[in-house]
């Protein structure tokens, strides 16, 4: 008796064992099926890459939004996850031209570099892991604007900045950042226009757009080769801040231009991300980072800059109501 039951549970277990890996083999060959369906493209006109840190709840409604751009490839940087991000992007990011990079709490200046370098987009569209995009406009007016000015090698979707020479502090605590109209300033850290909405119209694609010193991302365009060529991002800005701003007063330096239009987003979508995590240090952080600009690009801020833009500028419509 006792034999007829170890013999049942071994047939059991060997009936079982048998089914899970016909399973397994099943699983294997529709994701086979699945992905034969599509070609990898070794040079799509963009890349979507995606910064991501412990957002799970952000997972789905942003792939839904790139989702509709099939041919784009996807790059996304899951920086450490552990709340099941990682698993939950492996599950969406099933086409040859989607690719999932893990890294180690390295944030956005090094990753945001290192995918950029494994890019094979014409363009690169930066994005974040708390910013959901809406409609499919964002994307067709970007790639219209970068396709109509050629050098222009950077274009965001959120401000557009005028950077400007910082105030000196009138005693020795007078640092506090404030936003005053569309001054946002910091007395011996930093001051710069802030724009919401440009003010020119692109003739060429009837897009409210305007060309400005710098933009604060995302989304970021880049023209993916002429970025590079500029060196990519500095990593001495890593972790965060102002990477965004230094490229930009580099890209003007080089003879390119950057841009700014507004692209519909949902932004600061869940609790969540560097700010969270990393809330003691982001204001030192930017301080240190602003003293760099400053060091770095003070006199082209002083003295050439805004030149550059303003000419660039003149041969847009303006926009009636705003003022220059």
């Amino acid at each position: 008796m006792i034999s007829s039951v170890k013999s049942a549970m071994r047939a059991s277990a060997t009936f079982i064992r048998h089914w899970q890996k016909k399973r397994i083999r099943q699983k294997i060959l529709n994701k086979k099926t699945k992905r034969a369906q599509h070609h990898y493209d070794p040079t799509p006109e963009i890349t979507f890459v995606i910064q991501f840190f412990n957002k799970k709840q952000n997972v789905n409604q942003i792939f839904r939004a790139i989702q509709p751009f099939e041919h784009a490839e996807i790059i996304v940087i899951d920086d450490g996850s552990i709340d099941g991000s990682h698993k939950e992007w492996m599950r969406l990011l099933t086409k040859p031209n989607h690719f999932l990079l893990h890294s180690n709490d390295l944030h956005e200046v090094i990753t945001y570099d290192r995918a950029l370098r494994m890019a094979k987009g014409k363009f690169a569209c930066l994005l974040q892991d708390d910013d959901f995009p809406i409609g499919e406009k964002w994307v067709t007016e970007a790639l219209n604007l970068l396709n109509n000015y050629p050098t222009m090698i950077i274009l965001g979707g959120k401000s557009g900045l005028e950077v400007k020479l910082p105030d000196e502090p009138k005693h020795k605590n007078d640092n506090e950042y404030s936003i005053t109209e569309n001054i946002a300033s910091a007395p011996g850290i930093t001051k710069y226009r802030l724009f919401s909405d440009p003010i020119y119209l692109c003739p060429r694609t009837n897009v409210p757009f305007m060309f400005c010193s710098a933009i604060n991302r995302a989304p970021m365009f880049v023209n993916t080769q002429a970025y590079l060529k500029l060196g990519g991002t500095d990593l001495s800005f890593a972790p965060f801040q102002c990477d965004d701003f230094d490229i930009c007063l580099r890209a003007w330096k080089s003879g390119y231009k950057v841009g700014f239009y507004h692209a519909n987003f949902r932004r600061n979508i869940n609790i969540g991300g560097m700010r969270l995590f990393n809330a003691e240090i982001v204001s030192g952080q930017a301080a240190k980072n602003w003293k760099k600009i400053y060091q770095i690009h003070s006199h082209f801020i002083a003295e050439e800059v805004h030149q550059l833009v303003k000419a660039a500028n003149s041969s847009l419509d303006k926009i009636e109501g705003h003022i220059s």
